[in-house]
């Protein structure tokens, strides 16, 4: 294990008028499933040439290199917290977004939920991470269930985001605006969506994309 650090796990990226008031955090999603030439098993840096395109200004970036949800580092998922805390205070944004597929789509929801932001733009999240839970409710068997189950040797805590945003919506009455994109042929990802959905209903919005799968984002890219 490792903990997270700027020099390793962070980027910066400014590509528009620095006098824009909003910083973008995006996290990035599981590549070791995936052996191709640009996802060969290390974690990379995700929707940076996005961000380019679209000229946003403030952008940070962010990546897993355990590719472990953000729970690996000694301190879990609160060091991944401690390590942006000091990088958004440095921006001082009115504003803050999170955005991330799949894993990192969890850990958008998750840490914006943590950090106040105003808006968690998610595609395709995990929102239930224990493979218990998981096989308790039917979700159908997806190609990270190995890597969840290994977390889950480690005896780690898998939280769900439901946990994390129910009580968001109890204790604190957060106010961060979640929208999931899910793809229609994903069922468990519409379930597991619909599931976040029923925690908050006020503050989660849930769009459903036909004739796409997991990888909505890409989906949603190409089209």
């Amino acid at each position: 294990d490792k903990t997270f650090s700027p020099a390793d796990d962070l980027l910066w990226g400014n590509y528009g008028d620095a006098h824009d008031d909003t910083l973008l955090i995006a996290f990035g999603s599981m590549t070791k499933q995936y052996h191709t030439q640009v996802h060969s098993g290390e974690a990379v840096f995700e929707y940076v040439g996005a961000c380019k395109r679209l000229g946003v200004a403030h952008c940070l970036f962010v990546k897993d290199q355990l590719q472990s949800w953000y729970l690996r580092a000694p301190g879990g998922f609160d060091a991944l917290l401690e390590l942006l805390k000091p990088q958004i205070a440095r921006l001082a944004p009115r504003h803050v977004v999170t955005l991330g597929s799949s894993m990192g789509g969890y850990a958008a929801i998750r840490a914006a939920e943590a950090l106040g932001a105003n808006l968690a733009l998610a595609f395709g999240p995990q929102v239930i991470l224990d493979p218990l839970q998981r096989e308790a409710i039917r979700l159908p068997s997806m190609e990270f269930d190995p890597e969840l189950a290994a977390l889950k040797r480690t005896g780690m805590w898998l939280k769900s985001l439901i946990e994390v945003v129910g009580a968001g919506a109890g204790a604190t009455g957060s106010q961060t605006r979640i929208h999931v994109h899910t793809g229609s042929v994903s069922r468990g990802d519409v379930r597991e969506a619909q599931l976040l959905r029923a925690a908050a209903p006020s503050r989660v919005d849930v769009w459903v994309h036909a004739r796409c799968g997991h990888c909505v984002a890409e989906h949603l890219g190409r089209s």
